[in-house]
């Protein structure tokens, strides 16, 4: 690990131990926020997959970290995952009509 991002990392854990510390409920405020948003992330991979029969690939994405982005004015929430699960699913539906398998 580089040198000054081991430092960073040891500054950051000791002011999280410091909020922790001194003031205890605004830490467990972002702490909860944090929590909320991930669960919000990893519904709209989940919600959205499942509309596309994606749930595998939405199951990874989740791991890896992939964004799920709300886009300011777009019609459809998560727009953007809607493209990407169609995509896949699209993909696979012509794999399977190659094959034969349909």
């Amino acid at each position: 690990m580089n040198i000054s991002l081991g430092l960073k990392v040891m500054n950051i854990t000791v002011a999280i131990e410091q909020l922790k510390l001194e003031q205890p409920e605004l830490y467990r405020a972002v702490i909860y926020h944090g929590i909320m948003l991930e669960r919000e992330r990893v519904l709209a991979h989940l919600n959205v997959a499942k509309m596309y029969d994606s749930l595998p690939e939405a199951v990874e994405a989740v791991a890896v970290g992939t964004p799920a982005k709300l886009i300011p004015g777009e019609l459809i929430p998560y727009t953007l995952l809607h493209d990407t699960y169609a995509d896949i699913e699209d993909k696979r539906d012509q794999l399977e009509a190659a094959s034969g398998y349909l």
